[in-house]
Formats: C-alpha cells, sequence, structure tokens
C-alpha cells in the first residue's frame, strides 16, 4: 500500500469533518440570531401579520401526531395558546419565508457582496436558504462531494479561501480540498460575515 497516498486521503477527509463540523457551528449560531431577533421583533409586528403568524405556528402545531403504543393508535397533541409557542413556534426555515414575503423585519433587509464579481449582491434571505440546503444536504449525505448550486452563494478557491482567514482554519493548509469541501468553506465564509453584520446592527 502507497502510504503517501493514504495520508493524503485522511488528510482530506480531515479538513472534510473539520469543515462540517465548523460549518455546523457557524450555521446554529447564525440560526440563534435570526429566532433570537424574529422573537424581538414580534413585539413591533402589525396586528394583522401577527394575526398571520399566529394562524400559521397553529396550523404547524395542529397537523403534529404521534404514535401511541399503548392505546396503539396515532394522537394529536392539545394545542393552547402560548406566547411563547408564537415566539418558538417558527423554524429557521420559516422565519426566512415568512419574513422574506412579508418584510416585517427591517434587520433582516439587507445585501451581501459578492466575493468575486463586482457589483454582484445577495438578498439575505436567498443567502440564508442556501445554507439550509446545505445544512439539510449534509443531514442526509455527509460524504457529498459536490454541492448544486442551491446550496451555496459562491465556490471560492482554496487559494482565495486560505487568504479570508476564517479562524478556525490559521495554520491549516486546505491547498488539498476537493470542490465539496471549497462549498461548505465558501459558505462559512458569507455565514461569519452576515453574523457580524446583523450583531453590529444590534
Amino acid at each position: 500500500m502507497n502510504r503517501s497516498n493514504v495520508r493524503s486521503k485522511l488528510n482530506v477527509e480531515q479538513l472534510r469533518s473539520f469543515s462540517i463540523y465548523n460549518f455546523l457551528i457557524l450555521f446554529s449560531e447564525l440560526e440563534r440570531v435570526v429566532k433570537d431577533e424574529f422573537a424581538r421583533s414580534l413585539r413591533n409586528i402589525d396586528k394583522e401579520r401577527y394575526s398571520k403568524i399566529s394562524f400559521y405556528i397553529g396550523g404547524i402545531k395542529s397537523n403534529n401526531t404521534y404514535l401511541d403504543y399503548v392505546e396503539k393508535g396515532l394522537m394529536k397533541p392539545l394545542v393552547k395558546y402560548s406566547e411563547k409557542k408564537i415566539r418558538n413556534g417558527f423554524t429557521f426555515n420559516n422565519i426566512v419565508k415568512f419574513d422574506r414575503s412579508e418584510k416585517v423585519i427591517p434587520k433582516f433587509n439587507f445585501t451581501v457582496k459578492s466575493l468575486t464579481r463586482k457589483m454582484v449582491e445577495y438578498e439575505f434571505h436567498d443567502c440564508c436558504i442556501k445554507f439550509i440546503r446545505m445544512r439539510n444536504k449534509l443531514a442526509h449525505e455527509i460524504n457529498c462531494a459536490v454541492f448544486k448550486e442551491e446550496c451555496y452563494i459562491e465556490q471560492l478557491n482554496s487559494t482565495y479561501i486560505q487568504i479570508k482567514c476564517l479562524p478556525f482554519l490559521e495554520n491549516i493548509d486546505i491547498s488539498n480540498i476537493d470542490q465539496g469541501c471549497e462549498a461548505i468553506l465558501t459558505n462559512c465564509i458569507f455565514i461569519k460575515s452576515i453574523i457580524n453584520t446583523l450583531n453590529r446592527e444590534a
């Protein structure tokens, strides 16, 4: 067995695992920031849109069923009105898509500049949807080597990614990463930028 080939393969696998791990950390942080801002913004949302949110969450919760092994049947939980349920009832995906449609959270009304093309900007909601798609893809295919464009904003090469100096890549050589890893790390760069923007607006 060629030991150099084995070592190279292990390095690629380690970089992939490391990249996925840090992507998920950043994704979770973005999710938390977005959910917190959504909860804060509910205080200022007009009655019509608040009613929509309540209606949607009520519908989502009322469709939940579970299997009761003792009664041998499908059961529906009792859904009671709760301010906490309204604040926490929307997923990250729900919040992003609702706000993209209704434009109720001013803080989410911004764009992110392209890292490779002048005069190109990406809308906040569209970026988040791509991050969510990548997270969902990784949840089912953790060894995915290539992502479709619907999962990432841009795909930078390893040299550019290294220049952007993500803290967790400090002193790590990423010259041998594959295309899938490039897409993951590029999304990490954009997520970090978006988190910084949201925190600055706080």
